[in-house]
């Protein structure tokens, strides 16, 4: 019988080349459900061609006639992803961006499934509650992260005990950029990504390397390492995904095409290899490969986001909220890119001290309370040049 999968977030890039793998081996798997935010159409389109019974809308409005268009169709209707995730599925795979993915990935976990998990805001503002709900539970967590797929695929299940696990970065839009000409960036150079066809927020973050600053944090829940133990650098060419080095100072390094339908069919056909998916490459047709170190004048958000994680899980998380927020303003041309790490800092200089563990609601009570302080810190500073 074919496995049931819902995607949370279809219409995004993780979404599509979960669908791309789907198409083609359909008598392993079937799509029970998904979620869209707000792309109606092509939400449409998904579930026609795939037959899918179960949906959801998580956009702050819903249309009316988009919720006559689903009944029409039979189609079971939620505006929400929770419940959603009541309907039978063996599978779900976490497309979506932001905090929202925390409680569905809870409910997934307290349901004993397996989570396919592409939205790095779960662990990076939650990271101990999941990981910690993980531990009393059947459910597993399979990374879709490239970077994180690739360490686990290094790994092999081997506890990483004193080995380095060094993450690869693009360097994202701006990386041929000297420092001074950042401060000049328009939106279009932003979203300009070398290698990666991204979601504008996430191609926000690479520009500025606070994205690898959230997989450093990542890592440290999904493989149990200290941050001491995990570094990043810049791989311009994109086929090394992420290294391991062990004890004796040798590397291992995993490569491939920078696409993610790589990670994401290692992790639905996991613990059995995935199939074919992509043409396969010869070495000789394989890129040179350069490695950068992070430079911390030109990158300020990655050592920022660093430094926060090690702090722990309240500052993990409010760097990440203040950093949502702050992407959204510039985004919206409110801000000028250079200035969000400045923003993300003091945000991070008004963290409320507390030594108390948190449930899910005190982390999302947190969560609201940085997005407010970043949206007043904006409003009572200059940030637009």
């Amino acid at each position: 019988m074919p496995r049931k999968i819902i995607i949370l977030g279809v219409t995004g890039s993780i979404g599509e080349s979960s669908l791309d793998i789907i198409r083609k081996y359909p008598h392993l798997f079937r799509m029970d459900g998904f979620s869209y935010h707000n792309n109606f159409e092509k939400a449409a389109r998904i579930q026609k061609e795939f037959q899918v019974p179960n949906i959801a809308c998580t956009g702050k409005q819903i249309d009316h006639e988009e919720i006559l268009y689903w009944k029409k169709r039979n189609v079971h209707f939620f505006d929400n992803m929770e419940d959603l995730m009541e309907s039978d599925y063996d599978l779900i795979i976490t497309g979506i961006v932001g905090s929202i993915g925390i409680r569905p990935t809870l409910k997934a976990i307290s349901q004993n499934k397996t989570i396919l998990l592409a939205n790095k805001e779960t662990l990076v503002m939650a990271g101990d509650l999941v990981m910690d709900a993980l531990k009393k539970s059947s459910a597993r967590i399979l990374p879709v992260d490239s970077e994180h797929s690739s360490v686990f695929r290094l790994l092999q299940n081997r506890t990483p005990d004193n080995a380095r696990i060094i993450l690869t970065a693009s360097g994202g839009g701006l990386r041929e950029y000297a420092t001074s000409q950042i401060k000049m960036a328009k939106l279009g150079d932003v979203l300009r990504h070398p290698t990666w066809n991204m979601g504008e927020k996430i191609t926000v973050d690479s520009a500025g390397m606070v994205n690898k600053a959230l997989e450093v944090m990542e890592a440290h829940h999904l493989f149990s390492v200290p941050y001491s133990r995990i570094d990043a650098v810049i791989h311009p060419q994109s086929y090394i995904h992420a290294m391991i080095q062990w004890v004796d100072g040798s590397f291992s390094f995993h490569v491939s095409k920078p696409s993610m339908i790589y990670p994401i069919a290692h992790a639905l056909f996991h613990p059995e290899p995935a199939p074919e998916i992509l043409p396969p490459v010869m070495p000789d047709h394989l890129p040179a490969f350069d490695f950068h170190p992070i430079d911390r004048e030109k990158y300020p958000g990655y050592y920022l986001g660093v430094e926060a994680g090690k702090k722990g899980s309240r500052y993990s998380l409010v760097f990440n909220a203040s950093n949502e927020v702050a992407v959204e303003r510039f985004l919206a041309g409110e801000i000028v890119f250079y200035r969000i790490p400045s923003i993300i800092e003091m945000v991070l200089q008004k963290v409320p001290a507390s030594n108390v563990a948190m449930n899910i609601e005190d982390y999302e009570n947190l969560d609201l309370w940085a997005r407010e302080e970043t949206r007043r810190v904006i409003a009572g500073n200059h940030f637009n040049s």
